[in-house]
């Protein structure tokens, strides 16, 4: 077989792919094909005058070069002279074509020794797209096995948290525990009063003109309000954790605050359609006993208003202390919302402490604001109140092995199921639910990837762990400290930093904000010791005839221990303003104002950590109500 000479290779716009594919389908739109290409190779064929079975030849060799029409033309051309100069130098049709050899084979040194002469530009052209075309079958065949992981792995739920936590509550005697005491008198309370009571309750006072209704309404409750206050003496709250709705209960508190019968029949239709799971989700346990809990420390509050108006000390003492002891048991919930729900009632037990001696401190005689005293003193616990992350890190855990396999060391990989609950969990609260990556094809292509790039389940826990702790770290210092820290907010940048959100998004989904509970803890503590305080110098007054004049003059027995000012990390300021007493802290400017509260806007302001406001805060007498 032999090859013809070297062909020829003439640039131009047309020899780049780009513009040879512009021009090639622009071509074949409007000739239909390559039957313009056929025509040349023919034109050539005619003008050489070969006999068949060369013209056959040519033909079928430039076609299967499979060349660009530009080179194909050529070879054409080049073959047609070399045919033609054999048959006018005698040798015969036949001989020159079987000389030539097979026409594919021919065509293929052809092909090579063409592409061979194209440009660089077309060389590296097609190095760069023989690369781009591996990498994506590389990538193809890692997101096959990425998928075949991400599908073929599910949960390993080995755990049962709901029976954990619940076993810790039942192993406690039910005579210690309040909340069946509770449920009961909830159970056997009045129906609620109007809307034009609830809505300001409990803060109804004396001269408002709904104070006689709600006195009404205070007064038939009271027979269950002695069950709350003999309640509020146990130990623990023991409120036993549920898988569904209590039928009983929801349908009587729809009845109470006057719910329609369509609204009281959904109850009773949720109750009964509703599945009891063998293990529940932590994050969904139903704690139906916080919120009513709170509500009876409300109504004990109000409850207060009308003793201290008919001028009953006994049922003030008892109410504070029954509040008292609802917060202590609340503090001591595996929960986070519990303890914060557990301060929010010591808030209000504070609260009517400083009420009474401000309004009718002769109401509570020395022994009853001392057994007060002393039990504000242990509430919850003593010293600063801090709350307790061990829930927290249950429903981290029970959360994790939900979303991710089990390989029997702690670690595993994010699953299909995982991922569906994991977005499911994201929408909790949000006004728009995220959508099911099971629900279009986008979010089942998505998932394998977004499996990659989360974290695994054992770093995972880790990241959670080592967040979890410095944030508890950094949120227990005082607020002077956190105040002067310029990297303060570190954590917060940390989670808003999008690499580390897209690698953490449970840690994100699930971390509580630390540092608003513990600055809760930390003002409800001051707030709490204040009222110790009012109590130390009330019955100072009362043993020697005048306030003190300083916080020193009150004798250690009384009074053990100066509060420390959050904001300054010194003892409490105290001074007499017109022969009263004012107990402050310089609030969040840290500058003494002399017991000057904060004069416009919220008040509550001066006690943030964030905005820097003018004025005090001051914690005893309670500020009057304009």
């Amino acid at each position: 077989m032999s090859v013809p000479q070297a062909l020829r290779f003439i640039p131009s716009l047309r020899s780049f792919p780009t513009f040879r594919g512009i021009l090639s389908t622009a071509r074949a739109v409007l000739t239909l094909g390559r039957s313009g290409l056929i025509d040349r190779v023919q034109g050539v064929i005619a003008q050489a005058d070969l006999p068949a079975p060369l013209a056959d030849m040519v033909l079928r060799t430039t076609r299967a070069t499979r060349l660009w029409p530009s080179e194909q033309h050529d070879v054409a051309r080049e073959l047609a002279s070399h045919f033609r100069e054999g048959l006018d130098a005698g040798v015969p049709a036949e001989t020159l074509a079987a000389n030539f050899g097979d026409a594919q084979v021919s065509a293929g040194l052809i092909r090579r020794a063409a592409r061979r002469k194209r440009p660089a530009a077309w060389h590296v052209w097609t190095v760069v797209w023989k690369g781009v075309a591996v990498l994506l079958l590389a990538l193809l065949v890692l997101y096959g096995v990425f998928t075949l992981r991400y599908y073929a792995g599910s949960p390993s739920i080995k755990r049962n948290f709901f029976n954990e936590l619940n076993a810790k509550i039942l192993a406690t005697p039910a005579e210690q525990r309040a909340w069946p005491e509770y449920r009961r008198a909830l159970m056997a309370m009045p129906d609620m009063p109007g809307d034009e009571i609830m809505n300001e309750w409990p803060a109804i006072s004396v001269d408002d003109p709904q104070f006689v209704n709600a006195a009404a309404y205070i007064k038939a409750a009271r027979p269950q309000l002695d069950i709350v206050r003999a309640a509020a003496q146990r130990p623990i709250l023991g409120a036993e954790l549920l898988r569904t709705i209590d039928e009983e209960f929801e349908v009587r508190m729809a009845e109470r605050h006057g719910a329609t019968p369509e609204a009281i029949q959904a109850v009773r239709d949720t109750a009964v359609n509703e599945q009891a799971p063998e293990n529940p989700d932590a994050i969904g346990i139903l704690l139906p006993a916080l919120g009513r809990i709170r509500g009876l420390a409300r109504d004990l509050m109000f409850d207060n208003v009308v003793a201290r108006h008919e001028g009953d000390g006994e049922r003030v003492a008892a109410n504070i202390e029954a509040i008292v002891g609802i917060a202590h048991q609340m503090g001591h919930e595996d929960t986070l919302i519990g303890q914060l729900v557990g301060y929010a009632v010591l808030h209000v037990a504070v609260n009517e402490v400083k009420t009474t001696l401000s309004e009718a401190p002769a109401l509570l005689t020395d022994a009853q604001i001392s057994s007060i005293a002393h039990g504000l003193a242990v509430c919850i616990e003593p010293g600063e109140l801090t709350v307790d992350m061990s829930g927290e890190r249950m429903f981290m855990g029970d959360l994790l092995q939900r979303i991710y396999t089990d390989d029997g060391n702690g670690d595993g990989r994010l699953t299909d199921e995982g991922m569906d609950y994991l977005m499911g969990v994201a929408s909790a609260g949000r006004e728009t639910p995220l959508p099911s990556p099971r629900s279009t094809a986008a979010g089942h292509a998505v998932g394998p990837v977004f499996g990659q790039v989360l974290a695994g389940r054992k770093e995972m826990q880790r990241e959670y762990n080592r967040v979890l702790d410095l944030t508890i770290a950094d949120s227990s210092r005082p607020a002077y400290q956190r105040m002067a820290d310029v990297n303060r907010d570190e954590i917060d940048r940390l989670v808003q930093n999008t690499m580390w959100s897209a690698r953490y998004v449970p840690i994100k989904v699930m971390l509580p904000a630390i540092g608003k509970c513990h600055w809760s803890g930390q003002r409800v503590t001051l707030e709490r010791d204040a009222a110790c305080v009012a109590i130390a110098c009330e019955i100072y007054r009362r043993k020697t005839g005048a306030w003190p004049q300083s916080l020193s003059d009150v004798p250690r027995p009384l009074l053990p221990r100066v509060p420390i000012d959050p904001f300054t990390g010194k003892e409490v300021l105290y001074r007499l303003v017109n022969g009263a007493p004012v107990l402050y802290s310089t609030g969040n400017d840290q500058d003494d104002d002399g017991g000057t509260p904060v004069v416009d806007g919220d008040a509550s302001r001066v006690q943030s950590i964030s905005v820097i406001v003018d004025g005090d805060w001051v914690l005893w007498p309670m500020p009057k109500k304009e």
